[in-house]
């Protein structure tokens, strides 16, 4: 017996809607932008000390 595909769903979930803003929000970000991003996110994942 095969399985059968899911129904794709109409209506956009919140998740999807906001990811998609940020998203496009990143993509503008030039190359130092993202990289003090980075470096942000270590700091914070990490607790100060990144790698």
């Amino acid at each position: 017996m095969m399985k059968r595909k899911k129904a794709r769903v109409q209506k956009p979930t919140i998740g999807t809607i906001v990811g998609a803003k940020y998203r496009a929000r990143c993509n503008e970000l030039s190359d130092s932008e993202r990289e003090k991003l980075h470096e942000e996110f270590l700091r914070l994942y990490f607790a100060g000390s990144p790698c």
